[in-house]
């Protein structure tokens, strides 16, 4: 526990130093997210820093040596960033990202990242499933705004952190905030770079998978099930309200709109920082 800050810190310094070399390599290629009509940015932004924070995060993630189940969601983080670089670079349709959201779930299921809600372990085993492709859309859904993603994704993280009594998943936990927070130097208002999809679909996934194993000390099922549900409210709060509004309109909720809780709150006179 007492190498957690400074291994934050260099998850942190790595993934600035990464996301600083992926803004220049954007710009100079013309990578960037243009300006559109459903979207809230104004100017040409770089794209693909979700590169930084998943390859800040699984480089520090190799000089520890994680339990074999934390270690298998580190690996499984990476392969749904993966998918979500291609989805980044050829826009998949919203159901073959979800049949692959669903696999990469239950393959992360059967190393034992089990929701202990019941005693009926196929519940258990369902409701895990679903919770972890829900928070990894969420957090897609989120990803909305300038530093709103990973900002969100930074104080959850810390939470996580403290809730947890095991000492492996607090560190790697705090590994993640580090490489969220040397990406968040370069995407808080006004960004110079997005996350894309390979960066949200990480933060959405890593943080549901932790939010399960962090329940595994709680013993009564009302703090089971509430506890990961207040600490990530904002993202699933954003997502149900998405999701009601734009069906009750006619619209697919994997559609871009400026109907998210960020932009209401920034209409009723919030500023975005």
């Amino acid at each position: 526990q007492t190498c957690a800050l400074p291994i934050s810190g260099v998850a942190a310094v790595t993934s600035a130093l990464l996301t600083g070399g992926i803004i220049h390599i954007s710009k100079r290629n013309g990578w960037v997210v243009a300006p559109r009509s459903d979207r809230w940015h104004c100017w040409p932004v770089a794209q693909f820093g979700g590169i930084a924070i998943v390859v800040s995060f699984l480089l520090t993630c190799s000089f520890i040596h994680p339990q074999q189940r934390l270690l298998g969601v580190v690996l499984f983080t990476g392969v749904i960033a993966a998918m979500g670089f291609c989805d980044d670079l050829r826009s998949w349709k919203p159901r073959t990202r979800l049949a692959a959201e669903f696999a990469i779930a239950i393959a992360t299921v059967s190393i034992g990242v089990i929701y202990p809600l019941r005693s009926a372990n196929w519940l258990n085993v369902c409701f895990t499933v679903v919770w972890i492709v829900g928070i990894t859309n969420s957090f897609n859904l989120l990803d909305n705004m300038d530093g709103l993603a990973a900002g969100i994704g930074i104080v959850a993280g810390v939470t996580l952190s403290f809730l947890t009594p095991n000492s492996s998943l607090q560190l790697l936990t705090l590994i993640f905030v580090g490489a969220l927070s040397g990406f968040l130097v370069f995407n808080f208002k006004p960004a110079k770079i997005f996350m894309g999809d390979t960066g949200s679909l990480a933060i959405g996934f890593y943080l549901a998978c932790a939010s399960v194993l962090a329940t595994e000390h709680i013993s009564t099922v009302s703090s089971i099930l509430f506890v990961p549900v207040l600490v990530l409210f904002i993202p699933v709060f954003d997502t149900a309200l998405v999701s009601v509004t734009r069906r009750l309109s006619g619209r697919a909720i994997s559609a871009g709109a400026r109907d998210h809780t960020s932009h209401r709150m920034v209409l009723m006179g919030i500023s975005e920082r």
